[in-house]
């Protein structure tokens, strides 16, 4: 028996790469960013592949600047401008941290502040950058409280202080079992005489705090970044916190808008709104 040759005709195409795009989770790094994700090429609409990895591939791009969306379930919008070389060139890899929404599936350990920007017309602010400075004890007690401190307060008196005090610091009155630990801000004026007379603080105390309770100095430890939504919502998540509280600074600025600070606290494996908040022209 014999047989005849076939003849078999292959169509044969080459993909070049042009771009990888690596997405993190903003809060938890280590972990693969959750729920469906959309990554393409505003200039083309062509959408980036994912490949086993999780890594978006974009592929056979003319060279030139290219802009990158990232739409999804879980995270802030974000948009990223990437430079598409020539063929012997290196391919470029852009790494992309994506920030929580408010719908995020958030750990229950997760300390949350949530609130949402609005203009004096009622109108929302979308896309309004939301800066959390985060604080932290300093390891040294600044200081001891020199009387008894109740609860609505608007000053109090000091003893064995440790180097000066300024207005604008922020400081820990700190209780053994921390719930009702607090934080106070020093204000203006400072006292003339700081072993007899009291400092003002910028906030009335909200518990009882007894003679020589410890008062620990914070200092700026990291800072975290977010984005209001749509509906002008704004989440900021801290997950693994070090202590049961955490203050830190909101800071919220848009343009042609007076900026935005207030300090507030983080509390582990719990969520505090700061309601609404309206931005003055």
């Amino acid at each position: 028996m014999t047989f005849e040759p076939s003849i078999f005709l292959i169509d044969r195409s080459v993909t070049k790469l042009s771009a990888a795009i690596v997405l993190e989770d903003a809060l938890i790094p280590d972990r693969k960013p959750a729920g469906s994700i959309r990554v393409w090429v505003r200039e083309t609409n062509e959408q980036a592949v994912k490949n086993a990895g999780g890594t978006y591939i974009l592929c056979d791009h003319k060279p030139g600047t290219y802009t990158v969306r990232i739409t999804s379930e879980f995270y802030s919008d974000e948009e990223r401008k990437v430079a598409i070389p020539g063929s012997d060139e290196e391919v470029p890899v852009l790494t992309i941290s994506l920030l929580p929404k408010p719908v995020y599936p958030f750990p229950e350990d997760t300390a949350l502040l949530r609130g949402i920007v609005r203009r004096e017309d009622g109108k929302v602010l979308r896309d309004v950058v939301i800066q959390a400075v985060v604080m932290q004890s300093q390891s040294q007690v600044k200081a001891k409280l020199a009387a008894t401190a109740a609860a609505g307060d608007s000053s109090i008196l000091l003893r064995d202080v440790q180097g000066a005090l300024k207005a604008g610091d922020l400081l820990m009155i700190r209780e053994t079992g921390f719930a009702e630990s607090e934080f106070c801000r020093i204000s203006e004026p400072l006292p003339d005489y700081p072993e007899s007379n009291a400092y003002a603080i910028a906030e009335p105390i909200r518990f009882r705090h007894s003679e020589l309770t410890p008062l620990y100095m914070q200092e700026e430890s990291w800072m975290i970044q977010s984005k209001t939504t749509e509906n002008g919502e704004w989440v900021i998540p801290v997950a693994n916190m070090n202590a049961v509280k955490l203050s830190c600074a909101i800071v919220i600025e848009a343009s042609g808008l007076q900026p935005f600070r207030r300090d507030a606290e983080l509390v582990y494996g719990q969520s505090v709104s700061m309601g609404v908040i309206t931005l003055l022209a």
